[in-house]
């Protein structure tokens, strides 16, 4: 019985680590809707954006190489003083902003909610539409037409991944195959396992669809979540977590059999997973000598 709670501890620790991004205990003075520079560089935001925004040297080579053609962009920042990720690349942006001598008045930057109930959402709605599904994301826009983001970090570095957006536009962005999903999911010829063998190839990490299967959960849409939990599942059949959330979005939607029965398979899985193995033998070990 005791190694049965343990292997359910160990289950909901390995749960909550995979099911999203990186956050802190920052919740109740976390920023809300549009912020600006001097919101976050009073306390207690500052603690964390001053040190990351002394500390960043953007490259003046290439700085310098998209100073003009900067200007000519508006940019829209979504992004959470909850985010581990946040907190290190704003204070880099806004430092490469001001070393390109953007104009400020062409940025708005807004704060989303880490509530289950308004996840990656502002109280005024901003994100609505643009598919905002990891923050920070930094979205470019020219004559008021999204040309590129970058979503969530940089592939090489902010500066070489906007001079890329402003000049040969070649970039993509991370997590490039949601768009790519949701193209795919509004084909009524595709079905969820077609789906999956088209994108087994660029999907490295069941995180990545992990996240969106909880953005359509957290708004009750049960059945857009369902789906991508499934076609997560057929990509990763031996991941633990694909089971897990897989079994949530049933259990939301009233499928309690079906929720039961991934519980059960997350279950299995688990107890497969190196962490477990190895405590397990450990426990043995011990009772045998």
């Amino acid at each position: 019985m005791k190694q049965l709670q343990f292997a359910f501890a160990i289950f909901f620790t390995l749960t909550v680590m995979v099911n999203g991004q990186g956050q802190n205990n920052e919740t109740s003075t976390k920023l809300l809707g549009e912020i600006s520079k001097n919101d976050l560089t009073s306390l207690p935001y500052a603690t964390w954006f001053t040190t990351e925004y002394d500390a960043y040297l953007p490259n003046a080579k290439t700085i310098s190489e998209i100073t003009n053609e900067l200007n000519q962009y508006s940019i829209l920042v979504f992004m959470g003083t909850w985010c581990g990720d946040s907190k290190k690349e704003v204070p880099r942006f806004y430092k490469l902003l001001e070393a390109a001598n953007y104009p400020m008045h062409q940025l708005k930057v807004i704060a989303v909610d880490n509530e289950r109930s308004n996840y990656k959402k502002s109280p005024t709605g901003e994100e609505k539409g643009l598919n905002i599904h990891r923050v920070p994301t930094f979205i470019f826009y020219k004559d008021g037409k999204e040309v590129n983001r970058i979503i969530e970090h940089p592939i090489e570095s902010l500066e070489l991944d906007i001079k890329n957006i402003l000049t040969s536009n070649t970039y993509t962005p991370n997590y490039y195959a949601i768009e790519i999903l949701q193209k795919l999911l509004n084909d009524p010829n595709q079905t969820q396992s077609q789906i999956a063998e088209q994108l087994k190839t660029i999907v490295t990490s069941e995180t990545v669809f992990n996240g969106l299967g909880y953005l359509y959960l957290n708004d009750k849409e049960f059945n857009k979540a369902i789906t991508v939990f499934t076609i997560n599942k057929l990509l990763f059949p031996n991941n633990f977590n694909t089971y897990d959330s897989l079994a949530e979005a049933y259990d939301n939607s009233g499928q309690k059999d079906l929720a039961l029965k991934n519980y059960e398979w997350a279950f299995a899985l688990i107890q497969q997973n190196p962490i477990i193995v190895q405590l397990k033998n450990k426990i043995e070990k011990l009772k045998n000598n």
